[in-house]
């Protein structure tokens, strides 16, 4: 018995897995010959219904691990991995290699003895096969067949590849019914390739078992495997190249014609724009209701104008606020109103004092002024911007305090929208109206953000920016002052008046 793996077979390469699908299985190692033997030998017997599957597997251990197991338990752990639904599969063969210690190896093959035929009933062992076995190598293997599910099964004792070869040459004994009637017994280049697997070298049995292949062409079947379809597997990838250019070609027609029909609606839109704006010239009054709105409006000074854009600085009072959510945080001294930012003038130190001048210029009955200005560059085109630190003009804005959301952020928030409008509807008249809004604007909900560092610039000012009710301008300190004065004034006549009334 030679002792060479074979792998490299005729009968086991992948063109022969097409030709034999109905015998397929496992290799102990890397040797396959035992799948070799089989098609070689049971192929021609078998009808296209019959079907055969090899499965190998070794088993190792020690006898203190079965120590205190039974017959039955040992069996069925060697064979369970082998099994579906506590059952042998039909038109299997399944070899099990012992390959445990020695004591575990006799233990184990004393327990199939014992248990196996009686475990699975439908199985028989070949007795005659194990005495000639044992008598011509000495080894432990048992063979056991069930005819009616046409499966085998055999357990050996120290499996190597010897004994793998040397099992191989009892196949026409334990698959009995590939084998008869008498036309179906083994020819005599049948008997010459079992015998080569009990030689001492592997030369027989591999010239032996190529001569099988002879007797199918494996050519054909190899060029079919490697050229057939060829042709269609082309026109496929070139048929994939195709279909994906017509896709790339529609979604660029898909483009093209997207990008067509937003030609027409802006082309569209130009022309009911240039309709627009051509009745707009021949009906229009020029250019003399915005010189007029202009002239009347001092507190809006025109810096300059282009084709491009108008610059405009609007000087005016804080006029656009919540007085209610005023009243609530003048009352509150905690609030911001009084809060994040440092006094420096004495006079405003006291907090009645500032609470006082806030209600005068913020509050329901505001009688003054805070007065700020604003710079805008309106983009005839339809885009107004403004800069947070403008350099103003002296002394023409001297005395006024830069909006404080323009100063801190260069922000004019949702006016900037409506003025966009407007100047790309060409209503520039319209557009410096919002601006006017937007300068007159404090955000009070912004607090410590805006309003308290704005109170801060108003409470700490030496400059005349409070506009006090008959047009003139004093200092944040001088008003303060008029208040008090005005309230003393206020508290005499009344007394005079209750006195009158008295006499």
């Amino acid at each position: 018995m030679f002792t060479k793996e074979l792998f490299n077979l005729t009968l086991t390469s992948n063109i022969a897995a097409e030709v034999f699908p109905n015998i397929c299985g496992s290799a102990y190692g890397s040797d396959n010959s035992f799948l070799a033997t089989l098609r070689a030998i049971l192929a021609p017997r078998m009808t296209n219904d019959d079907k055969l599957w090899l499965d190998v597997r070794t088993k190792n251990g020690r006898s203190i691990l079965i120590n205190d197991r039974n017959d039955s338990e040992i069996v069925a752990e060697l064979v369970c991995e082998h099994m579906t639904g506590g059952k042998f599969e039909d038109n299997t063969i399944f070899v099990c290699g012992l390959n445990g210690t020695e004591n575990w190896n006799t233990s184990v093959i004393k327990s199939v003895d014992n248990s196996f035929a009686k475990d699975f009933k439908n199985f028989q062992e070949l007795k005659d096969i194990r005495v000639f076995v044992d008598r011509q190598i000495n080894a432990n293997i048992r063979f056991y067949i069930n005819s009616e599910d046409r499966s085998v099964v055999i357990f050996a004792a120290d499996l190597n590849i010897k004994i793998w070869h040397f099992i191989q040459s009892f196949i026409p004994r334990y698959f009995p019914w590939y084998f008869e009637p008498k036309e179906k017994h083994l020819a005599d280049y049948e008997k010459t390739l079992l015998k080569s697997l009990i030689l001492k070298t592997a030369k027989s049995y591999e010239q032996t078992i190529e001569s099988f292949t002879l007797k199918y062409d494996f050519r054909s079947k190899k060029i079919k495997g490697l050229v057939g379809g060829l042709e269609k597997r082309s026109k496929k990838k070139q048929l994939d190249v195709v279909r994906r250019n017509i896709a790339d070609q529609e979604n660029k027609i898909e483009r093209i014609m997207n990008d067509y029909t937003h030609l027409i609606q802006n082309m569209q839109d130009y022309k009911i724009r240039e309709s627009g704006l051509m009745w707009q010239m021949e009906h229009s009054a020029d250019d003399n209701e915005l010189v007029d709105y202009l002239i009347h409006n001092k507190h809006i000074n025109i810096l300059s104008v282009s084709d491009d854009a108008i610059e405009i600085i609007i000087g005016t009072t804080i006029d656009n606020y919540d007085a209610d959510l005023c009243e609530r945080m003048v009352k509150n001294t905690d609030s911001f109103m009084y809060d994040g930012y440092t006094v420096t003038n004495e006079v405003f130190a006291n907090v009645e004092a500032r609470q006082k001048l806030i209600k005068a210029l913020f509050g329901d009955d505001a009688i003054l002024g805070a007065k700020v200005c604003a710079y805008y560059k309106l983009g005839l085109s339809g885009e107004v911007s403004v800069t947070q630190k403008y350099n103003y003009p002296k002394p023409e804005y001297e005395d006024f305090l830069t909006n404080p959301h323009f100063y801190f952020f260069a922000c004019i928030g949702t006016y900037r929208s409506c003025i966009n409008d407007a100047l790309r509807k060409g209503d520039y008249l319209g557009a410096i109206e919002q601006c006017v809004i937007s300068a007159q604007t404090l955000n009070m909900t912004e607090g410590s953000q805006t309003v308290a560092p704005f109170m801060g610039q108003i409470f700490n000012s030496n400059k005349a920016i409070i506009k006090m009710p008959d047009g003139t301008s004093l200092t944040p300190t001088e008003a303060y002052n008029w208040l008090v004065s005005q309230e003393q004034n206020n508290e005499e006549t009344q007394e005079v008046k209750k006195n009158v009334e008295a006499d």
